[in-house]
């Protein structure tokens, strides 16, 4: 009889490493990074064998970049490589094993083929529960996987508001829809794209998951005038049918006052568990929302740190007063009080950050020991905390060592770090020197990191927190024309660096500094 054990030769303290099957495949089920169950595949053959169908449980059929040599591959080759493998009848395991397909955006060449391929798949796959679309689909093709025999979920995440909706186009098997409309686009007569994506939204009637985002007027050297008709919201009568959505994303979408009507009595408020709002302006409607979405467990707030020059905002603190549910908090950009906090006992997940500014006596708000331990207090079930820490000259003792002996559930700490930023003295474009900033020491760097860590994993002593994670630099920031002499200062110290609880008592933790998105 074959064994349905997977054995290894190493041990852990002499004793045998041999694991049923079952368990490492629950182990596989929770690694995320494609990176690294390629790496498994790698290891031998029976690792090949049993870690390949989670690679392909997800599947991103998109164009990918090659680099052999000196040569740049076709960047096709990847999809059609992929998409030829998976409609081979002679790979049936792989076949079985994929669950969903993440379909990019394709040149314009290549649109129909690839289109046709994912339609074919949809016909090949037995298992394939979704289907995850980043390009503008054609109609005929959208129409073909929603009427789709199989019954498998659609997630419409490249919109824009263009689309057709024909009379008997059946869309009930999307459920998710996210959209970005422009409505400052030109054209003849007004642009109302929006109303085209009001349209797709209440055609939709199992939609789960809604996202939209308006780009708002910013920026630029030339002034453009959009026509006095053109469509920034929905229109709606009032016969309208809200799906039963889950979460919401706004980005800069403003409901009018005649439409907020239609929202308060129409929408279902208590299915509503998600609300993302940003990083365009968008805090209004927490005023609107107020009252009504109080069953909600995630909250994300975030703005771009010139789209509201104050650092209080209170709509949020009084929308954060009028429920309680709440199990994941996240607020960039804006300083929330320990009180409205305090409100939502069962939080889990917690980010709180502020920018740092750009002027003299600028300094950000940031919580204190009592506050941190207002937190903890209040909030006993933190699995994962980030907040922002001012260092002088040292770091904060005062702060650090009772961060570590309490938030006894805390499993990841990131910490937000100034660098010193100002603009005393700036004129036009003149460039700015460094002296004209100060670097706020310690500068963090691998040593500093591994110094503070180390010190920090000996107070905590034994807990599940694994790895403490420090970040300068600011990705919210952006400029209307040309960016401020400053930013090359930040970006250049811009770091996020991890540092990893060591293995033994007393031993030296492990430190990685992040690559930095371009």
């Amino acid at each position: 009889m074959a064994s349905n054990n997977l054995t290894s030769s190493y041990g852990a303290n002499g004793t045998s490493a041999e694991m049923n099957l079952d368990v490492w495949r629950l182990i596989l089920d929770q690694i995320d990074s494609r990176a690294d169950l390629c790496n498994v595949c790698l290891t031998s053959r029976a690792w090949f064998t049993m870690a390949m169908p989670h690679l392909y449980k997800v599947v991103p059929l998109r164009m990918r970049r090659y680099q052999m040599g000196n040569s740049e591959m076709d960047l096709m080759l990847f999809a059609h490589s992929l998409s030829s493998r998976l409609l081979d009848t002679k790979n049936e395991t792989l076949r079985n094993a994929v669950h969903e397909l993440d379909f990019g955006e394709f040149p314009e060449e290549n649109e129909s083929e690839m289109e046709n391929r994912l339609v074919a798949l949809v016909d090949s796959l037995p298992n394939l529960q979704r289907v995850k679309i980043r390009s503008p689909l054609t109609q005929e093709a959208l129409r073909c996987l929603a009427e789709h025999s199989q019954r498998i979920s659609l997630h419409l995440l490249r919109e824009d508001g263009r689309r057709c909706i024909e009379d008997d186009c059946n869309l009930q098997s999307v459920v998710s829809l996210a959209a970005q409309v422009d409505p400052h686009l030109g054209g003849e007569g007004p642009n109302r794209d929006v109303l085209g994506l009001q349209e797709l939204l209440f055609a939709c009637p199992n939609l789960k998951s809604l996202s939209i985002k308006i780009h708002q007027s910013y920026g630029g050297c030339v002034i453009t005038m959009p026509h006095p008709d053109t469509v920034y919201s929905f229109q709606l009568s009032g016969d309208e049918k809200f799906p039963s959505l889950v979460e919401l994303s706004l980005d800069g979408y403003s409901l009018s006052g005649d439409e907020w009507e239609h929202w308060a009595e129409r929408f279902q408020w208590s299915k509503l568990k998600s609300l993302t709002l940003g990083p365009q302006y968008t805090a209004n409607f927490l005023e609107q929302a107020k009252g009504y979405a109080t069953f909600l467990r995630h909250l994300e707030v975030k703005v771009y740190t010139d789209a509201d020059r104050s650092a209080h905002c209170h709509p949020l603190t009084d929308f954060l007063a009028s429920f309680t549910s709440l199990e994941s908090l996240t607020v960039k950009g804006y300083w929330v009080p320990v009180v409205a906090i305090r409100n939502h006992p069962g939080l889990k997940h917690l980010c709180l950050h502020s920018f740092e500014q750009v002027r003299v006596n600028g300094a950000r708000l940031e919580l204190d020991v009592q506050e941190l331990q207002e937190i903890d207090k209040s909030c006993p079930h933190l699995e994962t905390l980030e907040f922002d820490l001012f260092r002088d000259h040292e770091w904060p003792e005062e702060i650090l060592k009772p961060l570590a002996m309490g938030f006894k559930s805390l499993r990841r700490l990131t910490v937000h770090l100034e660098i010193g930023l100002w603009e005393e003295g700036w004129r036009g474009s003149a460039p700015f020197g460094p002296q004209n900033y100060i670097r706020v020491e310690p500068i963090l760097d691998k040593d500093s990191a591994r110094e503070v860590g180390q010190q920090f994993f000996k107070w905590r002593s034994s807990s599940n927190l694994n790895v403490l994670i420090f970040k300068t630099g600011e990705p919210l920031r952006r400029y209307p024309q040309w960016e401020p002499s400053y930013c090359v200062f930040e970006r250049s110290n811009a770091k996020t660096i991890k540092v990893y609880k060591p293995r033994d008592t007393g031993g030296v933790p492990e430190v990685v500094i992040m690559a930095q998105p371009s």
